[in-house]
């Protein structure tokens, strides 16, 4: 969108899903219908990656220096990863 990009992030579970080839990972995540507004309403590249481990307060703190790259956290919350930050 006009060089501007959100970065999606938040905090799941892995768990055991359908036999894929490998590309594919099923999780659970504390909101979904949350999750899946966020997924649908976008504005995301249909791409995504899952890191193991917390890291959504990185990822929202990385954002600061990466210039038109929004954070947008989901669970947990923008407030609560600020507040992480200042811990």
């Amino acid at each position: 969108d006009n060089g501007k990009y959100s970065l999606l992030m938040g905090h799941a579970h892995s768990v055991q899903g359908p036999q894929t080839s490998g590309t594919y990972l099923w999780v659970e995540v504390n909101d979904w219908p949350l999750w899946e507004e966020r997924f649908i309403r976008g504005p995301y590249i249909h791409h995504i990656a899952g890191i193991y481990g917390k890291f959504a307060p990185v990822l929202y703190e990385a954002c600061r220096y990466i210039p038109e790259l929004i954070p947008d956290a989901v669970e947990p919350s923008e407030e609560e990863l600020k507040k992480w930050l200042r811990e």
